[in-house]
């Protein structure tokens, strides 16, 4: 005997409240929704972006925001939910709209828009991260918190297992420039383990980190590596990973103070204002670009 929802909702977030769509839905036409890691290999370990198209009438052109009337608060980044109960259990997958397609009918009755949202994971791969600064033993999970609490957007809910791991430096490796995804696929594969996007039944979002104990990569893993490398031993379930590639950042420590930025010319301040600028450390030594270690510098 089969079982059926008892409800299936789809609604928008419109000038601060929540707004059901369902009676425009264009269910049978082209509605799917994905999220979470796709891949199943050892190197797959953080949620890829999700995505959940769907259509909806429009016959008087509230769905198109160059249309004529649209909705006030419809059009990129609009949040969009759809809601599932069965019972009195309810489960929410949220996205926020990324594309909307005017479709032209036969006639203006048959008019549609074909709707494409991605979930919170979009933000994290256009997020930049400017120069973020060297940390000193940090596990993974205070690492993500430092990238979560910079971004303008952080996900409505999150939770962060205690990493088992912790690294002697973190954010070493970063280059002038990089996104929050790539950072948080860096400390999870360092943690050996899961970040996953998931679709809780309160926000429809919640960003969780399963610490290496918890993850799906738990398994043996016993290596002691030095220059020499003496012994590696890696495990994920059936599959082993019988190479391990390594990347040293070696960091200079000075006996004495170095200069490693210094201005130009006199900045002008006036009374009461504040400025703010960004400066790239030098190496005095041969003049290349460096990523200081904050903790150790002194404050001018």
């Amino acid at each position: 005997m089969g079982e059926y929802f008892t409800s299936v909702v789809l609604q928008a977030y419109l000038s601060g409240a929540w707004v059901d769509l369902s009676a425009d839905w264009l269910i049978p036409e082209s509605t799917s929704v994905e999220w979470g890691i796709n891949g199943i290999g050892p190197l797959d370990v953080v949620s890829d972006i999700g995505e959940m198209r769907f259509s909806l009438k429009n016959p008087d052109g509230k769905y198109y925001p160059d249309g004529g009337a649209p909705l006030a608060g419809w059009g990129t980044n609009t949040k969009v939910r759809l809601i599932f109960t069965y019972a009195s259990v309810s489960k929410v997958f949220l996205y926020y709209v990324e594309d909307i397609k005017l479709i032209a009918g036969m006639t203006t009755a048959l008019d549609r828009v074909q709707v494409t949202a991605l979930d919170w994971m979009k933000f994290a791969n256009n997020k930049p991260i400017l120069a973020p600064n060297i940390q000193l033993d940090k596990r993974a999970d205070e690492g993500i918190q430092t990238i979560l609490t910079a971004m303008t957007q952080p996900p409505l809910s999150y939770e962060l297992q205690a990493g088992v791991n912790t690294f002697p430096v973190i954010f070493n490796g970063v280059g002038l420039r990089t996104v929050a995804y790539s950072e948080f696929a860096k400390l999870t594969l360092s943690e050996f383990g899961t970040l996953a996007l998931l679709k809780d039944a309160t926000n429809g979002e919640k960003l969780k980190l399963f610490n290496y104990t918890n993850s799906i990569l738990a398994g043996e893993v016993s290596a002691y590596i030095d220059g020499e490398i003496t012994d590696a031993k890696l495990t994920y379930r059936d599959n082993i990973i019988n190479r391990a590639i390594t990347t040293a950042y070696p960091k200079k420590v000075d006996n004495e103070l170095k200069v490693l930025y210094s201005l130009d010319k006199p900045m002008k301040i006036k009374g009461g204002e504040t400025i703010t600028f960004r400066a790239k450390y030098t190496d005095p030594a041969g003049g290349s670009k460096i990523n200081a270690i904050v903790e150790s510098m002194q404050t001018p």
